[in-house]
């Protein structure tokens, strides 16, 4: 064989193994665009390269990140590194801060709120706390928005506070708080007593229970068996009140709902990856079939809507309020590495069983039911007004803080105290909590309104299976 032709041949064999080597090292997506390079990398390079002033390499990547993610759908999200981990930590229970919720009064901002077990509750302030200062800056002038970024700490993680008690007249106190980590409390009753345990009791002689719960966290249903079980009442009708709540775990809220149905189906969770995943109920463990109402709103999202759906279309309890959120998607947080933070992003939506769609796949969106997606609707509307809103967030504030300052009510009060004093203040503001009370205590009326329901879904059941002339069904 010519020399030439034996060169020829070796160079050919030393590109292929070139070739096949840079191909084990190429992104998959490189080599299913003929090894060109990616376009997301070439304009990465192009503008690390040519922009003037320099753009930090870290930066623009989380900025590429989050502009892929906000395009997606409004429910995901892209958290940055540096609050990363602060949102895992949420997800599982923990909040990370002092603990204080501000409000704004005609003096300045006030404490409305101090979380059980946080910094701010060690460290004695109560809501009604007069805020003078903040980190040695008056705050008199200040918004709620300033107020609030003043409280996030300095680079030691520490706040300094300058406030003047709401119990008892004294000059202003110096108070000094660590940002740190502290168990959020997402299952509460209706106020606090003197001892700071929650008051679960609406009305003991017909045995009716009040608990809230304001997100699914990773022990919210523990917390809530525990409440539940308390041996100071025995009950036997409960308001459930979901309003307000964001969501949260979905384990979580189908544990939520086992507890109140028998073997019915919760819900069906749709991927876009897997086959649907159908929760149905167990008998053990059931609760008793004590006659419950749900309060729902607006805010009511997500694995909340998971809970009042389900024992909505089981015929298990009243749906009282407003129409939910509508929120019915999923989201999986994925952390990304080289510090980039991680992904909330949308993983799957879920159905009701009225709602399911016939198919094994997730569905597209065009062919989903007119139902899927949409809020879920009470049983009993009561709209709530906005002025009474603002005062009702005060005085749950007020009966969920561990302390509360005596100086907004009477000095003795009858019959429990300061948190019963603001337990009655509560039912007497809350129509819909008085109006789910109310209904509570009439058989007659929670047996109509669930036999109306049952006859208008079965009503619509049939016009949507019923032939059409042309021998087709009609799609629901």
């Amino acid at each position: 064989m010519p020399k030439r032709n034996v060169l020829w041949m070796l160079a050919v064999v030393a590109v292929a193994v070139g070739t096949a080597w840079l191909m084990k090292r190429t992104p998959q997506a490189i080599r299913r665009s003929n090894a060109h390079p990616d376009t997301m990398v070439e304009a990465y390079n192009k503008i690390l390269e040519n922009h003037y002033p320099s753009v930090d390499p870290l930066e623009l990547k989380r900025n590429a990140v989050e502009g892929m993610v906000r395009r997606l759908d409004p429910q995901s999200v892209y958290v940055p590194y540096d609050k990363a981990e602060a949102f895992r930590k949420r997800m599982m229970g923990n909040a990370l801060g002092t603990g204080v919720i501000l409000e704004l009064s005609d003096r300045g901002p006030v404490i409305g709120c101090v979380h059980p077990n946080s910094p701010a509750d060690e460290a004695g302030l109560v809501a009604g706390d007069l805020v003078v200062s903040i980190n040695d800056l008056a705050t008199f002038n200040m918004n709620l928005p300033q107020a609030n970024g003043h409280m996030s700490g300095d680079q030691d993680g520490e706040v300094r506070l300058s406030v003047i008690s709401a119990r008892s007249a004294g000059p202003p106190r110096e108070v000094k708080l660590t940002v740190s980590e502290y168990p959020v409390e997402t299952v509460g009753g209706l106020y606090r007593d003197a001892g700071r345990r929650w008051v679960y009791t609406l009305d003991r002689d017909e045995g009716l229970a009040y608990i809230r719960i304001s997100e699914f966290v990773a022990d919210t249903v523990e917390r809530f068996k525990r409440a539940f079980r308390r041996p100071t009442l025995v009950v036997r009708g409960l308001v459930l009140d979901l309003r307000g709540n964001p969501g949260g775990r979905l384990p979580e809220a189908v544990a939520l709902a086992n507890l109140f149905l028998h073997d019915e189906p919760i819900v069906t969770v749709l991927g876009s990856r897997n086959k649907p995943k159908r929760h149905v109920a167990h008998p053990e463990g059931t609760y008793p079939q004590i006659p419950v109402v749900v309060l729902i709103d607006s805010d009511t999202a997500s694995a909340a809507e998971i809970v009042a759906g389900s024992l909505s279309h089981a015929d298990r309890a009243i749906l009282l309020g407003t129409p939910s959120r509508g929120k019915h998607s999923v989201q999986t947080p994925l952390f990304l590495r080289g510090k980039l933070g991680l992904l909330h992003i949308t993983t799957a939506r879920f159905f009701f069983p009225s709602d399911m769609p016939e198919t094994t796949t997730m569905p597209e969106p065009n062919t989903l039911p007119p139902s899927a997606g949409r809020p879920i609707a009470p049983h009993v509307l009561v709209p709530s007004d906005p002025d009474e809103l603002r005062e009702l967030h005060i005085l749950r504030r007020r009966a969920a803080s561990a302390l509360s300052a005596p100086t907004t009510l009477p000095a003795s009060q009858p019959d429990g105290g300061l948190g019963a004093e603001l337990g009655r203040k509560l039912i007497k503001k809350d129509a819909q909590l008085s109006e789910a009370i109310e209904l509570l205590k009439d058989t007659a009326r929670r047996r109509e309104i669930l036999r109306a329901w049952a006859e208008a879904r079965e009503r619509k059941k049939r016009s949507t299976t019923q032939p059409s002339s042309r021998g087709a069904s009609i799609t629901p």
